[in-house]
């Protein structure tokens, strides 16, 4: 593992925009927790139901087969074995089912074959998750689906899934954001950060195609601020945190070229994007990418050769 400290932080009065981004962040995710923790709770009691997850698969192996000619060839088989008798398969589509965006639009509208009292059972249930995830801040305030709308794009970059989703994130902003925002300033570091979220968000879409799971966190915001990073210090070397094995000697410190580091970080996010399925939801791989090409490329229109990063380097952390 391979963590870039650079300077490590800086103080407020250097980098007040960085620390603004931070407490904005903090502040949300501590106004929302309870209410994110209380629909958890609800939503993880509901996809433990099995007699509902067994349904719900059972339903939407019918809308997939119904709908075969736009479903991954994968998906149509699952289907297939599932309504021919194979219970593990309806158990998968059945939790697959939630991330169908189209599916969770027209599900109720549709007839399916089948046991009356199970496909009623399902409805009945299936109409608790949705109530469950319209009153969600994830699904009002996150990107994607029904929630695409320019404010989305906006809002979804301070709304984070749990704490340690919060955290990392907010290490990689407090150092990245601080070099970038003495590199370019205060007011543009805000500008950028918002675009690059604009950015990764669209990339998402494009990417990833139309999903019901909302897309929420900073991580698209700060892999722009990584690839701006990486064009203002592309000759030069990056300090970081290195774990490999607990062993002496295979953790520490050392500076690394800048170029390098980031290499790592698109080729573990490409690989997690070309090996990921958008059905089976996790880490936004696209909105990392997207983030981290819309760094570069405002870094080589606007800021190639900046001298700033010269200063930058040589400054002193603020603490």
């Amino acid at each position: 593992m391979i963590i870039p400290i650079l300077n490590g932080f800086y103080s407020f009065a250097k980098t007040p925009v960085t620390w603004v981004l931070f407490a904005s962040n903090l502040f949300i995710f501590i106004i929302f927790a309870q209410h994110q923790e209380s629909y958890k709770a609800e939503f993880d009691k509901l996809m433990k139901n099995d007699n509902f997850v067994i349904s719900q698969g059972t339903v939407f192996a019918q809308y997939v087969i119904k709908n075969t000619d736009t479903q991954p060839k994968f998906l149509s088989e699952m289907a297939a074995a599932g309504l021919s008798g194979k219970r593990r398969q309806l158990e998968i589509l059945g939790r697959i089912a939630i991330r169908d965006a189209e599916f969770l639009q027209s599900a109720l509208a549709d007839n399916y074959e089948g046991d009356e009292v199970e496909v009623a059972y399902w409805k009945t249930h299936f109409k608790k998750l949705r109530s469950i995830q319209s009153s969600d801040v994830s699904y009002l305030l996150g990107y994607g689906g029904s929630q695409a709308s320019f404010m989305n794009t906006l809002s979804y970059q301070f709304i984070h899934g749990g704490f340690l989703h919060l955290m990392s994130n907010m290490w990689f902003l407090i150092i990245f954001g601080a070099f970038v925002e003495l590199a370019i300033g205060s007011l543009p570091l805000l500008i950028f950060y918002l675009f690059a979220g604009v950015g990764s968000a669209l990339a998402f879409t494009f990417l990833s195609g139309d999903t019901a799971i909302p897309l929420v966190g900073a991580s698209g915001s700060i892999s722009g601020l990584m690839g701006l990073f990486l064009v203002l210090n592309w000759k030069k070397t990056a300090r970081c945190m290195f774990w490999l094995l607990p062993i002496k000697g295979y953790t520490g410190y050392a500076n690394l070229p800048s170029w390098a580091v980031m290499a790592i970080w698109f080729v573990s996010d490409l690989t997690g994007y070309i090996s990921h399925l958008k059905e089976e939801g996790g880490v936004a791989h696209a909105a990392h990418l997207g983030g981290l090409i819309v760094g570069c490329l405002v870094g080589l229109v606007f800021f190639r050769g900046k001298s700033t990063t010269e200063s930058v380097l040589n400054n002193a952390s603020g603490f």
